[in-house]
């Protein structure tokens, strides 16, 4: 079964992965649809109203920054929306982001730690 993810990029403004980002086709490739797939820009603004509606089983926030307690209190913000599915099933990571932000053999190190 594909499960849907949301990935997060950063949040004030609310940026995720769309559909023309090699992160996106990496997530893919493991089996995982992400929400915002059909939306051209690699790197979309979108609404957390957006995120809402469309439920995603799974939230992954890629620390592409460093500054990992920014990301944990995202995290957290996520975690007031009980009635989302990647919040039911405990399934909002944090990860190290900078492993993702390059198409190389790292990308593949990286996919590694979402098994």
């Amino acid at each position: 079964k594909t499960e849907k993810i949301f990935i997060q990029i950063q949040e004030f403004p609310l940026i995720t992965v769309g559909g023309s980002s090699f992160i996106s086709e990496a997530f893919s490739r493991l089996g995982y649809e992400n929400i915002f797939s059909y939306l051209e820009q690699a790197y979309p603004k979108v609404s957390r109203e957006a995120v809402l509606k469309e439920n995603p089983e799974r939230i992954f926030l890629l620390d592409l920054s460093g500054q990992d307690d920014t990301f944990k209190k995202a995290a957290r913000a996520w975690e007031t929306y009980a009635s989302l599915e990647a919040v039911k099933n405990g399934r909002v990571r944090v990860l190290s982001g900078d492993d993702f932000a390059r198409c190389s053999l790292r990308l593949l190190k990286a996919l590694k730690q979402l098994h």
